[in-house]
C-alpha cells in the first residue's frame, strides 16, 4: 500500500452522494483535493470548500489562488523562489501577462536536468504495457498505473525515476490522518495519528469509525486521555507549512506543456509518465489538471491492411510504438578505441536544444589562454587490458595545472570499459603548434593512437565566436548582452561574468529588468542595488539576505525589509490536545506550565509579540486560546475582549472561541447565539463541533441531552457515557435519608453505627463514607429500596434505632457504593466513577452548580499527595481524574479523597476508588 491508495477514491467521486463526498472531504482536505474538486467538482468546492478555506488562519498561496484573491505579491524575488513549479505557473494563469516568462521558467529548468534517453525508454515502455492505456481508461485508469508504479517503488527503486517513499512526499509518520491539521510531537515532527479539532483548523478521524462503533455498547470504563499531542496547520498533505518550498514538486517535462497550454483549453500531455516521478503532491495534481474524464468511452479498433484505424470514444492518452528499418553496423573493430581532443579550461561545453556537448577546438588557438586536452579510451571487448599511454602537451605549449611536458601512464581497462585522462597547457607566443597523438601499448606492441592535430597559435583571434557567453559577456555591447540573455537559458548562464557591467546604473537596470521578467534573481547582481540606491531592487535583496535577517529579531517592519515570523515559518500556531492540568491555581511564587511542549511554543510566541509595536486582533486571538490552555480564564476572557472580528478573516474560529468562553462568564444565551448559525455548517468537524456546544447547552438547562452525531473524541465519549452510566449517592439530612440515582431500578441501604473518633484516626481524608471497604464491619441493618424509573430521587425516615446514634448510611446498588455520613451540605453529587467525572447540582432545586471547587487527593499505599483540583463547568461538570503528564505515584492504584466546597451551599468529602481503566 502507498500514500497514493489513500486517494483511490478520487476515481469514484462522480457516483458519490453528497453525504458521501462530505464524510471522504472531511477526512482527507488538503491543498491536492481542494485543487481536484476545483477542476472536477465545482459546485461542491463552491458549497463547502470554498467558505472553509475563507476561514483558514494563516493562508498561503494556493489558498489564495483557489480563493481567486490578489496574488501579485508573489511575483516579487523572494515570494516567487518560494513557490514550487505548479504554483508558479498557476501564478501565471492568475496573472495572465505572465504566462510567457513563467512558461520559460520551467522549460530553461528542465533544461538543466540531465538528459536519461533510458529513463525515457523505461517510462515509455512502462506505460505502453500499461492495462489502463491499453483500455484506453481515464482518471481511474491513469489513478491505478500511479499506485501500481507506488507499490514498485516501496519495493526497491522505481523504474521510472527516483524511489517515491513517504519522506519524498514529506510524511515521514506511517498512518494516514486528516487534514488541514496535522499532529507535531515534541521533536518537532508530523506525527500522523489524528488531527486536530480545535479553535483554529481540525479535521475528525473517520478510518476507525466502524470499529469504535462496534465497541459503543461495551461497559463504559474510564479512558486514559494519553499523551498530549501538538498540532499544526496543514496545507498539502501531510506537509507541514516549514516543509513547503520549491522542493515539494519539481519541473519536469509534464509541468513543461501544463505551463505552455493556455487556461481554458484542453490538457493532455505527452509527458504524463514524468508526474509519477515526483512527490504525491505532484501526482494527485497532475491528475487533477488533466482533461481526462472520470471513465473512459467505447473506443473502437479495426485492422486495414497493414495498419490499425483507432475511434476515440472520449478523451484519452495514446501512446505507440513504431518499428523502421536501420542500416545493420560496421563489424569492422579494434581492440582498444581512442580520441583526443582540445577545448578550453573556462569554457569546455556548450548546450545544444538543452542538451549539454563538449566545446572541443580546432584550428585556431590564442596565446596566454589555458587550454585542456582530454584523451578518451574504450575496450569494446570483454577482455580486460593493461595498457600504457603515453601523452605530450603541444610543440611551443607549457603545462599549467601541476602538468607534465610528456608522461607515460599505466592502465587497466576493464571489459567494455570506457576512462580518460586529462592535461593542461597554454602557449606563451604566437606560431604553429602540432598536437602529438597519443600512443596506446599493451605490453611492448603498440595498438593504437589518436589523430594527429595542427593548430595555428595568434595572438589576437581571427575568428571570434560571437555567439558564446565568453565574448558577450567581456567585450560584447549592452545591446548584445541583453539580446543574449533574451535567447538563452538565463538559469544556466554564469551572471557573475556581468557584475562588472552593474556598476552603470543604465546596465544595471536595464539586465535586473530582464531578470525580473523571467523570474530569475541572483543574489549577487541584486547587490548592485545598494550601490545605485535602487530602493525597489535593495527591497528584494535584503529580503535574501537571511544573516541580516537573522539579526534583525523576530518581527521587523522597516521602509526596505519587513519580517513577519509566519511568512518567513519561523513561527505557527501549534494546538495541545488533549491537556489536563493538575493545578487551577498559581503553585508557589511563579506561575509554572507542566506541559514543557505548551511551555516552550508559549515562551516562543510571547518573544514573537515583544517585537511587535502593538498588537492586532490575530495576536489577541492567539493569546487567548493560550491563555485558556493554562486555566487562566480571567486574563482569557480580557484578551479575546481586544480582538476586533472586522480585522480577521476566521469568522468561524472566533465564534467558536466565543461560544467556548461563553461558558465561563455563565452566559449561555450568548454561547447558543454564536453556535447556532453554525449548527449545519457544510464542514462536518464544525458541524459537529458546534452542535456539541448546543448540547451542552441544553443539558445545563436541564434538558435531555439530545442524541448527535458519532463523534469519537475521548472526552466527548467520557461525556457521553458518564451521562448514560449508573449513578447513586446517598445524603442524611434532619433525620432522613435522601437516595439520588441514575439508571438504576434499586438498592440496599446498610446502616452502621461507629466510633466517629476511632474512624478518623484510622483514616485521616475520611468523611465516613469509605467505612464499609476501610472497617471490615456487618451492617446492624439492611433494607431493599425501590427507585421508580420516573424519578431520580427517593426519601425515607431515619430508623428511629439511628436516629441519636453515630452512623454511616450506605446504599449498594451492584458494584456501585455510596456511603455517607451526617456532614451538613446542600449539594447533590453525581458519580460517575468508570468515567472518573461527577457533576455537582443544587440540593433545592436540581439545577447545576457552576464554578464549584473540587480538590483531589490520592490516598492508599502511599503517603496521601495532592493529586488535582478544578472547577466545575457550566453544565457543574468535573473531570477529576485526567491528568496531563506524569501522574503521582501509586495513583493508578489509589483510592481518591475528593472535597467539594461550595461558598453557598456547604461543603462534602467523598472517598472513592480511582476509575476502572
Amino acid at each position: 500500500s502507498t500514500e497514493l491508495d489513500t486517494f483511490a477514491f478520487l476515481a469514484d467521486w462522480p457516483s458519490f452522494d453528497d453525504e458521501t463526498k462530505r464524510a471522504m472531504y472531511a477526512e482527507h482536505a488538503c491543498h491536492e483535493l481542494h485543487v481536484f474538486l476545483q477542476q472536477k467538482d465545482e459546485a461542491f468546492f463552491d458549497a463547502v470548500v470554498r467558505p472553509y478555506l475563507a476561514h483558514k488562519f494563516d493562508k498561503d498561496f494556493l489558498d489564495r489562488w483557489l480563493l481567486g484573491e490578489d496574488l501579485a505579491g508573489y511575483l516579487e524575488p523572494w515570494a516567487f523562489g518560494r513557490l514550487n513549479v505548479v504554483e508558479k505557473i498557476l501564478l501565471a494563469r492568475a496573472i495572465e501577462s505572465e504566462a510567457p516568462s513563467v512558461a520559460r521558467f520551467v522549460r530553461e529548468a528542465v533544461a538543466l536536468q540531465p538528459n536519461d534517453p533510458g529513463a525515457q525508454d523505461r517510462m515509455f515502455f512502462r506505460l505502453f504495457e500499461s492495462d489502463a492505456l491499453e483500455k484506453g481508461e481515464g482518471v481511474a485508469g491513469m489513478l491505478g498505473e500511479l499506485q501500481q508504479r507506488l507499490r514498485r517503488a516501496d519495493r526497491g527503486r522505481n523504474e521510472l525515476g527516483r524511489a517515491f517513499t513517504p519522506d519524498a512526499a514529506g510524511a515521514p509518520a506511517p498512518e494516514p490522518t486528516e487534514a488541514p491539521m496535522e499532529e507535531v510531537e515534541a521533536e518537532e515532527v508530523v506525527d500522523e495519528d489524528k488531527a486536530a479539532d480545535m479553535f483554529f483548523g481540525g479535521g475528525v478521524r473517520l478510518r476507525a469509525m466502524d470499529a469504535r462503533r462496534k465497541a459503543a455498547d461495551a461497559p463504559a470504563l474510564y479512558r486514559d486521555p494519553g499523551d498530549t499531542h501538538r498540532y499544526a496547520e496543514s496545507a498539502y498533505w501531510r506537509v507541514r507549512a516549514t516543509e513547503q518550498g520549491p522542493q515539494l514538486i519539481d519541473a519536469n517535462p509534464f509541468w513543461v506543456d501544463f505551463a505552455a497550454t493556455a487556461p481554458g483549453q484542453p490538457f493532455v500531455s505527452t509527458s504524463l509518465a514524468h508526474a509519477a516521478r515526483g512527490s504525491l503532491a505532484g501526482m494527485l495534481l497532475a491528475l487533477a489538471f488533466l482533461d481526462l474524464p472520470f471513465e473512459a468511452g467505447d473506443h473502437a479498433t479495426a485492422v486495414e491492411g497493414d495498419g490499425l484505424r483507432f475511434t476515440a470514444a472520449s478523451d484519452l492518452l495514446l501512446v505507440r510504438e513504431e518499428i523502421v528499418d536501420a542500416p545493420l553496423p560496421d563489424p569492422a573493430g579494434r581492440p582498444v578505441l581512442v580520441s583526443q581532443n582540445v577545448f578550453r579550461l573556462d569554457e569546455p561545453f556548450t548546450f545544444v536544444d538543452g542538451v549539454q556537448r563538449d566545446a572541443y577546438l580546432s584550428g585556431e588557438l590564442v596565446v596566454d589562454t589555458a587550454y585542456g586536452c582530454r584523451v578518451v579510451l574504450t575496450n569494446p571487448t570483454s577482455t580486460p587490458r593493461d595498457l600504457s599511454v603515453l601523452l605530450q602537451v603541444p610543440t611551443g605549449a607549457i603545462p599549467v595545472r601541476s602538468g607534465f611536458v610528456t608522461r607515460s601512464f599505466s592502465i587497466r581497462l576493464g571489459g567494455y570499459e570506457t576512462n580518460s585522462l586529462e592535461f593542461a597547457f597554454y602557449f606563451p607566443q604566437p606560431g604553429e603548434a602540432v598536437q602529438l597523438p597519443a600512443q596506446v601499448a599493451e605490453g611492448t606492441a603498440l595498438i593504437a593512437t589518436a589523430e594527429t592535430a595542427a593548430f595555428r597559435v595568434v595572438a589576437t583571434p581571427t575568428t571570434v565566436d560571437t555567439t558564446s557567453w565568453e565574448h558577450v559577456s567581456q567585450v560584447g555591447t549592452l545591446d548584445e548582452v541583453l539580446a543574449f540573455l533574451d535567447g538563452h537559458n538565463l538559469q544556466r548562464l554564469d551572471l557573475d561574468r556581468i557584475l562588472w557591467r552593474l556598476r552603470d546604473a543604465d546596465a544595471f537596470g536595464a539586465i535586473l529588468g530582464r531578470l525580473r521578467a523571467a523570474h530569475v534573481y541572483r543574489h549577487p547582481v541584486w547587490s548592485y542595488a545598494i550601490l545605485h540606491r535602487n530602493a525597489d531592487a535593495a527591497r528584494e535583496y535584503l529580503r535574501h539576505e537571511e544573516r541580516l535577517i537573522g539579526q534583525c529579531g523576530r518581527v521587523l517592519s522597516s521602509p526596505l525589509l519587513d519580517v513577519d515570523p509566519v511568512e518567513r515559518r519561523s513561527y505557527e500556531h501549534i494546538e495541545f490536545d488533549p491537556l489536563f492540568h493538575a493545578r487551577s491555581h498559581r503553585f508557589g511564587k511563579e506561575r509554572t506550565i507542566l506541559d514543557e511542549g505548551l511551555a516552550a511554543h508559549y515562551l516562543d510566541l510571547l518573544e514573537v509579540l515583544t517585537y511587535r509595536p502593538e498588537l492586532g486582533s490575530r495576536d489577541w486571538l492567539a493569546m487567548t486560546y493560550y491563555l485558556l490552555l493554562q486555566d487562566r480564564v480571567e486574563e482569557a476572557l480580557a484578551a479575546a475582549d481586544r480582538v476586533d472580528a472586522e480585522q480577521l478573516d476566521t469568522e468561524l474560529q472566533l465564534d467558536y472561541l466565543r461560544a467556548y468562553l461563553a461558558f465561563f462568564g455563565n452566559d449561555p444565551e450568548a454561547a447558543r447565539a454564536f453556535a447556532e448559525p453554525h449548527a449545519d455548517h457544510p464542514v462536518a468537524r464544525w458541524r459537529t463541533r458546534f452542535r456539541e456546544v448546543l448540547a451542552q447547552l441544553d443539558e445545563a438547562a436541564g434538558r435531555a441531552r439530545p442524541d448527535s452525531p458519532f463523534d469519537p473524541d475521548r472526552t466527548r465519549r467520557l461525556t457521553d457515557d458518564a451521562s448514560a452510566a449508573p449513578s447513586l449517592s446517598v445524603e442524611v439530612e434532619g433525620g432522613r435519608v435522601r437516595i439520588d440515582y441514575a439508571n438504576l431500578a434499586q438498592c440496599e441501604l446498610r446502616y452502621y453505627p461507629v466510633d466517629v473518633e476511632f474512624l478518623f484516626s484510622t483514616s485521616p481524608f475520611t468523611d465516613g463514607r469509605s467505612a464499609e471497604g476501610a472497617l471490615d464491619l456487618v451492617p446492624n441493618r439492611r433494607d431493599l429500596i425501590e427507585l421508580p424509573a420516573d424519578a431520580n430521587r427517593v426519601e425515607i425516615e431515619l430508623p428511629e434505632e439511628f436516629r441519636n446514634a453515630n452512623v454511616i448510611v450506605a446504599a449498594k446498588a451492584g458494584p456501585r457504593t455510596a456511603t455517607t455520613s451526617s456532614f451538613e451540605h446542600q449539594v447533590d453529587v453525581r458519580w460517575a466513577e468508570d468515567q472518573g467525572q461527577l457533576q455537582v447540582l443544587d440540593a433545592e432545586t436540581g439545577k447545576p452548580l457552576p464554578r464549584t471547587y473540587v480538590k483531589v487527593y490520592a490516598v492508599g499505599t502511599a503517603t496521601p499527595q495532592f493529586y488535582k483540583d478544578g472547577y466545575t463547568d457550566l453544565r457543574g461538570r468535573f473531570d477529576y481524574f485526567s491528568v496531563s503528564g506524569v501522574r503521582p505515584t501509586d495513583a493508578e492504584r489509589a483510592r481518591l479523597s475528593i472535597l467539594i466546597l461550595s461558598e453557598e451551599r456547604g461543603a462534602m468529602v467523598r472517598t472513592i476508588d480511582a476509575p476502572t481503566r
